[in-house]
């Protein structure tokens, strides 16, 4: 799958500085994070399963902003971005459809393919359900400098925020690796996510357009 509209250098730096600093300060955080509305959890199971089998991925778009309570409805669709593993293993083939699996299970989140909403080369689709949870997932593949895991995490999510330079990205839901005080679901958001950020971060219609597709599916 190439995407070579999205490029990640594959860097570990803010997970390495975290830690640094939990090294000096104790159970202390460095960046901006957000209280998530509701017990909503899908994006948790999600990011769980993608942290078990060793992925570098991120949850950014109009979903993470409902959690944040920017937006007032839940959106029909999920925005995944995952960057180039380091082990290519059977649950990344699946989920990436290298093997052309149209209905699977993994770590009890069900996936149904969606493919009217997949854009050959870029992104794949999938309903999932999870403890009677349901939503449209979009997944995308991000091309990476070097082959990364799960420590690259908020590297990534910064990198989709400076590419995608419009407000509905402001926000994220992210593993945060550590190896003194155990992995933990993060939420982040852009340092000036609350006043506009960098320009006017207004909201790209496209992006917007790819992350709430509508729910509807052919299967």
């Amino acid at each position: 799958m190439n995407m070579a509209w999205l490029i990640f250098g594959g860097s570990t730096s803010f997970t390495d500085r975290h830690e640094t600093i939990q090294d000096l300060l104790g159970n202390d955080t460095w960046f901006n994070q957000y209280e998530p509305r509701g017990e909503d959890c899908i994006a948790e199971d999600v990011l769980w399963l993608c942290h078990t089998i060793g992925l570098c991925c991120t949850v950014v778009g109009e979903y993470a902003m409902y959690r944040a309570g920017k937006l007032a409805s839940r959106p029909k669709s999920m925005a995944l971005y995952i960057a180039r593993p380091e082990t290519w293993s059977p649950e990344f083939n699946l989920l990436m459809k290298e093997t052309g699996t149209p209905r699977f299970k993994l770590g009890g989140v069900e996936f149904v393919s969606v493919p009217s909403w997949a854009m050959p080369g870029r992104s794949v689709s999938y309903r999932i359900r999870h403890d009677g949870d349901e939503i449209i997932l979009k997944i995308s593949y991000v091309n990476c400098d070097i082959p990364c895991g799960p420590r690259a995490n908020l590297d990534l999510t910064y990198n989709l925020w400076t590419t995608f330079d419009f407000y509905c990205t402001n926000y994220a839901i992210v593993v945060l690796p550590s190896t003194t005080f155990g992995d933990k679901i993060v939420y982040v958001r852009h340092f000036k996510a609350e006043v506009g950020g960098v320009a006017t971060r207004q909201c790209g219609q496209c992006v917007c357009t790819l992350n709430n597709a509508p729910l509807h599916y052919d299967v």
